[in-house]
């Protein structure tokens, strides 16, 4: 849920919010945010954040490089995925047990629901989706 209100800040969406902490939004746009994650997480396994070393497969890194070339003519999220990169390694620095440390300690497994939910989302059978916060 921080990564969802980093990036709504910087890309805002078009929300229905319900009192219980839920979202309502579209698909497509979940799926911009998805792949926000994904490049996002991929970027902390590059830097081996963590300490270890993991191999993808050729069909991830080619999700990864479909969403890089997608994503071209959008420098701003570029931009935005290097500031939270910045952001997460400064604020885990001083923060072993906090929600930036679990980013990094959780991106791969972030990283493969995130893969995982861009290839079930079918926009034309789900048009929107729901998003539940918990507390």
């Amino acid at each position: 849920m921080f990564q969802y209100a980093n990036y709504t800040h910087y890309f805002p969406l078009d929300e229905i919010k319900s009192k219980d902490g839920g979202t309502n939004l579209l698909s497509e746009d979940f799926l911009r945010f998805n792949d926000y994650v994904i490049l996002l997480m991929k970027r902390i396994l590059e830097d081996k954040l963590d300490g270890y070393d993991y191999q993808l497969t050729e069909e991830e890194e080619q999700i990864i490089d479909t969403i890089k070339t997608e994503n071209q003519s959008n420098p701003v999220l570029f931009e935005v995925i290097e500031e939270e990169l910045q952001f997460i390694i400064e604020t885990s620095a001083t923060d072993h047990k906090g929600p930036y440390s679990q980013t990094i300690c959780y991106a791969y497994d972030f990283l493969n629901k995130a893969l995982e939910m861009k290839l079930k989302i079918d926009i034309e059978k789900n048009s929107r989706i729901v998003i539940v916060d918990s507390y």
